[in-house]
């Protein structure tokens, strides 16, 4: 493709090509989405998903520990799920 120079005079960059306040207040929330998807990878780490038969049983394999129901901080009650808690 031949080079025709930048967009610029939108919605997130000025007619200058200097990014706008759209532009930031956009950078500003990837910056936090990804905070949280850093959290919730964490807390995945911390607490892995137990192993279920669908009939209610549960048990936890080679990561160990006691599957337990538990509700991560910041989730709705029906967001509650087996993890295997290390005691």
């Amino acid at each position: 493709y031949d080079f025709l120079g930048v967009v610029a005079g939108g919605h997130f960059y000025d007619s200058e090509g200097r990014p706008t306040a759209a532009m930031r207040m956009y950078i500003e929330r990837l910056r936090q989405q990804e905070k949280v998807e850093g959290e919730i990878q964490a807390w995945n780490r911390l607490y892995p998903r137990c192993n279920a038969d669908g009939r209610g049983g549960m048990w936890c394999g080679v990561q160990g520990g006691s599957p337990m129901w538990v509700l991560q901080p910041g989730r709705e009650e029906r967001e509650r799920r087996c993890v295997c808690v290390k005691e």
